[in-house]
């Protein structure tokens, strides 16, 4: 607490997440509250506890990880994570409107499902065709590659090739 307190971070990745079912008719509710807060409030909550020392040293950058699924819809059970991650797309675009001036860079990387899946399980033939979690890591990269000029806002990563049914 005490580093945050006086000298703050330079970078901010928010990457945790999780995928619980849920649509309008299933689920259980508060699974829906807590993948709206791991997923959504989480990010929020510490974008805004550690940005502030970011725009005093006039200089910072946040990665949110955002999916697929904030610019598709999803089908199924999907519909509470889709919507957790609408939720971070609106506030990762809009943070990074406000802070534009400041020379904190803010950007979101909406990734295809990755292999292995975040659960860790082992990845089933129907995921096969994934996107590499290096994939995001060198995404992660991109706004640190660029000038100062120059803020990757959003980055979408897909597949190259469709999965086979």
């Amino acid at each position: 607490r005490e580093v945050l307190k006086h000298a703050g971070v330079d970078v901010l990745v928010n990457n945790a997440g999780c995928m619980m079912p849920g649509n309008a008719t299933e689920g259980n509710l508060d699974d829906f509250d807590r993948q709206m807060y791991l997923n959504l409030l989480g990010p929020m909550r510490l974008t805004r506890l550690l940005t502030p020392k970011m725009v005093d040293k006039g200089r910072g950058t946040i990665i949110n990880i955002g999916s697929l699924g904030a610019i598709e819809p999803m089908s199924g059970l999907n519909a509470v994570y889709a919507a957790s991650k609408h939720g971070l797309r609106g506030w990762s675009l809009s943070i990074y409107e406000s802070l534009r001036e400041t020379h904190v860079k803010v950007m979101l990387i909406n990734a295809a499902f990755l292999n292995p899946p975040a659960s860790g399980k082992a990845a089933d033939a129907s995921s096969q065709a994934s996107i590499k979690p290096s994939d995001v890591a060198e995404t992660c990269l991109l706004p640190f590659r660029v000038s100062a000029e120059c803020v990757p806002a959003e980055a979408t990563l897909r597949l190259a090739v469709r999965p086979s049914a």
